[in-house]
């Protein structure tokens, strides 16, 4: 399956991590920004987790994941935006194909940018596309009961 790059919407640009050399900068900075916002939804995170190197690994092993088709990440910014800042994340993880044809999601946005739609519109965008490109036949998206604006979306 030959995957798109973008996924350009009226507000949002969904890329690929690893799209640009970047990524792990701008990912690194979003976590950064976002850790106390964040950390409340997460596991656990790794010692290095907030470092350069630990996001270099995470591109590089999204695109070693796509290539096997096991998953999916995309990287939200603003479509108004020149530059290269994350407003958040999604990934579809653990694709299981054959006659099941599925996947999980996994989402989050940028504290400062929650309540506006736009992650909203970048999951229409992407779930349009793992419907009708992917194939998928189902999306399961868990979220913690005690996040309510998770919940709503």
């Amino acid at each position: 399956m030959t995957v798109r790059q973008s996924l350009i919407g009226q507000r949002v640009r969904l890329d690929r991590p690893g799209q640009y050399e970047a990524d792990a900068e701008h990912l690194l900075a979003y976590f950064e920004r976002n850790k106390d916002h964040l950390e409340r939804w997460s596991p656990t995170r790794k010692h290095n987790y907030y470092s350069k190197d630990y996001w270099a690994t995470a591109v590089a092993e999204a695109a070693e994941k796509e290539g096997v088709d096991k998953a999916l990440e995309f990287i939200v910014r603003e479509q108004s935006s020149s530059g290269g800042t994350v407003i958040g994340m999604f990934s579809f993880s653990e694709i299981t194909r054959d006659a099941f044809q599925a996947c999980y999601l996994g989402y989050s946005i940028d504290q400062a940018h929650e309540g506006k739609g736009l992650m909203q519109e970048a999951l229409a965008l992407a779930i349009d596309y793992a419907f009708n490109e992917m194939t998928l036949h189902r999306i399961m998206a868990n979220y913690m009961p005690k996040n309510a604006r998770s919940g709503d979306l």
